[in-house]
């Protein structure tokens, strides 16, 4: 599936499907067609104008699927695009995959802090090289952030990364919340 959003906003592109694990660590199948797909949703939504490709797929943090076979995928979406390509990975601590995640053919990383306890502290003992959306937000409850929870946050990566090189944003969608409350932590955000 895929979307274009109005007013200068990017569009994601849900390419749910493309991976499915082969039942040995390690290893997956990629499904030629579905990347296919995805890609031809992103050449639709940069001929629409959105200036930024997002790419949901928190699957590829799941078992079952090699780094490799998950760069491959992601480099198929983004073959030829002009806009600027985003990979946004959640549900799941991506501590582990860091090294590989900064070897992926897009310019900005969205990674779930609130998933991955460590990911502020691993990214004081590198240099990553994609710009970061931090997802501090937690879209799969209902309870606010405190202001005090996100300055911590904020603070420590500041010293850390660039803060040119960093957005912040929900953890992931914010769909499944009532819209006053995804409103309302959009607002603390």
């Amino acid at each position: 599936r895929h979307t274009a959003r109005q007013g200068g906003a990017g569009g994601a592109v849900h390419p749910g499907g493309a991976l499915r694990g082969s039942g040995s660590a390690g290893s997956a199948a990629v499904d030629p067609r579905v990347g296919g797909c995805a890609a031809r949703g992103g050449e639709a939504l940069e001929h629409a104008g959105a200036p930024f490709l997002q790419i949901d797929e928190p699957a590829l943090l799941f078992d079952g699927i090699a780094p490799s076979v998950a760069r491959d995928a992601i480099g198929r979406i983004t073959k030829g695009l002009r806009v600027k390509p985003a990979l946004a990975l959640y549900f799941r601590d991506v501590e582990a995959w860091l090294d590989e995640v900064a070897t992926f053919p897009v310019d900005l990383v969205a990674l779930d802090v609130g998933e991955s306890p460590r990911l502020l502290k691993r990214l004081a003992t590198t240099r990553f090289p994609k710009e970061l959306g931090l997802g501090c937000v937690d879209a799969r409850n209902t309870k606010l952030e405190s202001v005090s929870e996100l300055h911590a946050v904020f603070r420590a990566i500041g010293k850390l990364v660039p803060l040119d090189r960093v957005s912040v944003n929900p953890n992931c969608g914010l769909e499944f919340l009532p819209h006053a409350q995804a409103l309302a932590k959009l607002e603390r955000l």
